[in-house]
């Protein structure tokens, strides 16, 4: 409890702790000012106060039960984890008699830990759905490839056809145009911002008359640009 004075001994500890001084004669009633510092003191030298401690007796080594292993009020053990909880629940859907259909909330738990557990399930299938062609694809993959429209002309022959990429990596290119070209066709491609041509072959073809080149020759001019082309993006 905090210690406590009455008004009368406040009254009396204001006065008592009056410094007189003869400037202040008949101008304040007590013809002097009042010491603070001495006030405080005799507060403190005044005020008692007794202190309560509550009895406390810590029991140590005190031996604990898991909670699943200790039965609550009722017979039934507390459990352990939102699954066990949710498990528990949805077993007494099974139990309840034999016209079948339990209770509400017996389906609302059911049906909650059927989604948990295939939820993980559809997204994997959903995000890594891939054909056998695409999975060997990318193992077989070298560089990273991008989506990047550049501008490149490529001679075939004596043909020259201007188009632009539609993926670009350090192995090779994509494209699609209205040509005809066979797969293991041997072609120069030159491509926008660079100087020198670079040696391709023509490694797959599309219906949809798009193409793979396979670069022949990887020059360091290509190294130094593909840098800056592919800076801040993601690979596909």
């Amino acid at each position: 409890e905090a210690p406590q004075l009455s008004g009368y001994q406040i009254r009396s500890l204001i006065l008592g702790s009056v410094n007189s001084f003869s400037t202040l004669l008949n101008k304040v009633s007590t013809s002097g000012r009042v010491n603070a510092l001495k006030a405080t003191q005799a507060a403190i030298a005044q005020a008692s106060s007794s202190s309560f401690n509550p009895a406390y007796s810590p029991v140590y080594k005190s031996e604990r039960g898991v909670a699943s292993e200790t039965p609550a009020e009722g017979g039934a053990g507390a459990g352990c984890g939102l699954v066990k909880a949710l498990g528990s629940g949805a077993s007494g859907y099974f139990t309840e008699g034999s016209g079948g259909g339990g209770s509400g909330s017996d389906l609302g738990n059911k049906a909650l830990v059927f989604l948990m557990i295939l939820l993980p399930i559809m997204l994997a299938l959903g995000l890594g759905k891939k054909s056998p062609d695409e999975v060997k694809m990318i193992q077989r993959r070298q560089y990273a490839r991008y989506n990047i429209a550049k501008d490149i002309v490529l001679k075939i022959g004596d043909q020259v056809v201007s188009t632009a990429s539609d993926t670009l990596s350090l192995g090779g290119l994509s494209f699609t145009g209205v040509m005809q070209i066979n797969k293991g066709e041997k072609i120069k491609v030159q491509i926008d911002g660079l100087d020198q041509e670079m040696d391709g072959e023509v490694v797959w073809c599309a219906k949809d008359q798009s193409y793979g080149v396979k670069f022949l020759n990887v020059t360091d001019q290509l190294k130094d640009h593909f840098s800056a082309w592919t800076m801040g993006l993601r690979p596909t």
